[in-house]
Parts: structure tokens; C-alpha cells; sequence
């Protein structure tokens, strides 16, 4: 939970500068009314002082309130990737199993579909978009195979690509495209996409987020750890954020988490398959309705070899797992030294206990990036009074009968627990 707490006059200067540096910085390529609407969000913010949203700029959230807690989920059974090129893209991308896709390019939903894999239609819908054209996207909707369409894109990272556009905007959206679409494609979910919430976030940023979160029936999640060697870790904790700003906003909607599968420089390398894998069994073990790649680009995979044949057998790994655990109960922790340790429960009542360590070093035992295993049989006698609880050190050390293991995964709704 975020906790409220007062307003200081420091706390006003930060929110409404950064509201007039917005306002200013769009000035001269936008319209006025658009700036004195900018103007009207930063009275509103400053207005919010003191009140009982208790919002204070410059006090983060800090992460430890994730650590050492526990969730339970179910398995991820969806797998999507973005945006395939062509019909051959789109063969090849299902026969690594992935289910679905989505398309930039919306004319490929007949080859998609023909397939046999579910679309999402991506947008890019903004307060300066002409209702002609949402309309026009919503006809095109319903061209594509009914059965297949599950989701309609309204918007890609809405703060950074069109920062100028209130979130009321999709809001306000959300609620018209909802109302149509419960009638024309109730099966069809409105989603969108934004980078966060990050670890630098304060109490601010969850409350001027809190709209967001109430236009959509799918948030997309993009923890892109890698792309300055940063903590592995964060895939696990951003979802957690997201959970408590779904918390906040009152709503459930489910997640969607994006791994990257791209370059951008000065760096301009792929993730290695060991860190993909790690960052995907954080995502399948934590929560995470459905786990999406951005973005299918083989000619870019090329430059690295080896790349293609190796995220393959990591996608074989990933769909098998998600099959062998597909009603199992998992219950999930992350501790404080970056290691996540799951423990599913099979209908059967079978345990197997994963252990992933985030970290790219040795940690608890356990080789960098290292991902193991054991599977137990139902107990056979209640906990007694001549049983002792393991240590957290204890519970992390290594065992006998680990083993090294390829590809786990888990999730779907999360609950959290006071228990640990």
C-alpha cells in the first residue's frame, strides 16, 4: 500500500514546476488551449496538496515492501510477440508457440488468424486523434475473425510518445469504446502500454497514474532491465508495483509483461538467452496474465549468433513448463538477496519448489543467473510441534536433490499475503 501523508509548501514548488516546465516545453509546437489545459492539471495537482490524497513529491516507494512477501498466481498461458512483418513471420513466430500477436500492420490479421493465433490491434490514439479514424479502427475491428481478436491497442506508452495528452483522455475513451464494444465484440479487451512504474517513482507519480490504470482492461508492463545491465530483479518488483496501482485505482486489470528482444544503442546488444530466461520466469512465476516479446525482427537476432536457435528452445522450454504446471497453485517470494523462490502445487498434490537467482553473480549458493528444481511428494503428517521453521538463510541454501534446471514459469491473478 502507498501511504498518504502530508504536503509541504517544497512539495508544491517541485509538483507545479514540473507542470509548467510540461506546459512550456509544448508551447511552441502546440495550441494554447492545450497549455492552459497543461496550466489546469497543475492548479489541480497543487489544489491535491494537503488534501486526502496526502500526495508528496520527492518520497519514493520503496521496493523493500515487495521483498519477502508472498503472492499466488497461476501459470502463464498466453505468449505473445510484436509485430511480424509478413505470412512467413507470422509461420515461423507460431511454430516457436507463441499464440498470439500484435500487428502494426493490421492487414495481416487474416494470415494471423488463418494460423490459428489470437491479435491484438495496435493504435495510436492520442486527444488530437480524429474520431473518424477510432471510428475507422473499429470497423476494421470487426473484419478480423471474432474468435481470435482479443485486444484493441488504444495507445504505446501515452507519457513519453504524447505527454501532452491527458490521461482523462483515455479515460474517457475506455468508457465509450467499452460500452460499444460489450455490445459488437464483448470478448475484446481495450489495453494499453507504459514503461513503469519504475523504482524511482514516488507517491506523486502512483496518484497522476491512477487514471491510467482506470482506462484499460489489460496494462502492459515493459521492465527493460537489461538495457543498462540493471538489476534483473526488476521484472518481479515492477509487477508488484503495477499490482499496487491497480490496488489504488480499484481495478484488476490483468497484466501484461514485455521482454525485450531488441537493441538500441550506444549499447545495442540482444539480452543473453540466460538473462531472457531468468526475466521470463519472473514474469510467468509472478503474476503475469500473458508474456510478450517486443519485438520479432529475425534480421536483427541474426547479428548475434547463435540468438534465433537459442530463444526457440527457450520458447519450447516456456510452453512445455506452462502445460506441465497448467493447474498448479504457485505460491512466490523474492528475497532480499534477489532470489525468487516459488512453490507450485499440483492438483495432485505434488510440490516443485523453484528457486531462480536474478542476480549475474554466485548468490545463496547458486551460479549466476541459475534457475533450479525439486519435486516432492504430498506430506505425509501435518506440521508438529517438533518441526522447526527454516531460516530465510536456511531456506535459500543450497539442498540436496537440486538441480540445475532449463525453464520454469507460473502466474495469472495474484493475491497478495501477509504471510511470508
Amino acid at each position: 500500500m502507498i501511504e498518504a501523508s502530508s504536503c509541504h509548501s517544497r512539495d508544491r514548488i517541485i509538483v507545479v514546476s514540473r507542470a509548467a516546465t510540461v506546459a512550456f516545453s509544448i508551447m511552441p509546437s502546440r495550441s494554447p488551449a492545450i497549455t492552459q489545459r497543461v496550466a489546469a492539471v497543475a492548479v489541480a495537482l497543487l489544489l491535491s496538496c494537503g488534501s486526502s490524497a496526502g500526495i508528496v513529491r520527492g518520497q519514493s516507494i520503496a521496493d523493500r515492501q515487495f521483498r519477502e512477501v508472498k503472492t499466488t498466481a497461476t501459470i502463464t498461458r498466453r505468449f505473445e510477440i510484436y509485430d511480424p512483418h509478413s505470412r512467413r513471420e507470422l509461420q515461423a513466430v507460431k511454430e516457436m508457440g507463441f499464440t498470439q500477436v500484435i500487428l502494426d500492420r493490421p492487414t495481416l490479421h487474416a494470415d494471423a488468424t488463418e494460423l490459428g493465433l489470437d491479435v491484438v490491434l495496435a493504435n495510436w490514439w492520442t486527444d488530437e486523434t480524429p474520431p473518424a479514424e477510432i471510428e475507422s479502427s473499429i470497423a476494421r475491428a470487426t473484419k478480423v475473425d471474432p474468435d481470435r481478436l482479443v485486444g484493441i491497442s488504444v495507445m504505446d506508452e501515452p507519457q513519453r510518445n504524447s505527454p501532452e495528452t491527458p490521461f482523462d483522455f483515455y479515460v474517457n475513451l475506455y468508457a465509450t469504446l467499452r460500452t460499444r464494444l460489450d455490445r459488437e465484440l464483448p470478448r475484446v479487451g481495450l489495453e494499453i502500454s507504459h514503461w513503469g512504474p519504475l523504482a524511482s517513482w514516488d507517491s506523486l507519480d502512483y496518484h497522476l497514474f491512477v487514471d491510467l490504470y482506470r482506462a484499460a482492461d489489460v496494462m502492459r508492463i515493459m521492465p527493460y532491465p537489461d538495457l543498462d545491465e540493471g538489476d534483473l530483479a526488476d521484472v518481479y518488483l515492477m509487477m508488484q508495483r503495477s499490482r499496487a496501482l491497480m490496488e489504488k485505482a480499484d481495478r484488476d486489470p490483468r497484466l501484461l509483461v514485455i521482454l525485450q528482444a531488441w537493441t538500441m544503442p550506444p549499447k545495442s546488444e540482444l539480452p543473453t538467452i540466460d538473462e531472457l530466461r531468468v526475466m521470463a520466469y519472473q514474469a510467468m512465476l509472478g503474476g503475469a496474465d500473458t508474456l510478450s516479446f517486443y519485438h520479432y525482427r529475425p534480421e536483427e537476432w541474426a547479428k548475434t549468433a547463435g540468438f534465433e536457435q537459442r530463444f526457440t528452445e527457450l520458447m519450447r522450454e516456456l510452453t512445455h513448463l506452462s502445460s506441465q504446471f497448467a493447474d498448479a497453485t504457485i505460491e512466490s517470494s523474492l528475497g532480499s538477496t534477489g532470489i525468487l523462490e516459488s512453490v507450485l502445487l499440483s492438483s495432485a498434490g505434488l510440490t516443485t519448489t523453484i528457486r531462480v537467482n536474478t542476480n549475474r553473480t554466485e548468490c545463496e549458493g547458486l551460479a549466476p543467473l541459475a534457475i533450479v528444481r525439486v519435486e516432492s511428494e504430498p506430506p505425509m503428517h501435518s506440521a508438529g510441534a517438533g518441526d522447526t521453521a527454516m531460516s530465510p538463510a536456511e531456506r535459500c541454501a543450497p539442498r540436496s536433490g537440486w538441480h540445475p534446471w532449463l525453464p520454469c514459469s507460473a502466474k495469472r491473478r495474484v493475491r497478495w499475503s501477509s504471510g511470508h
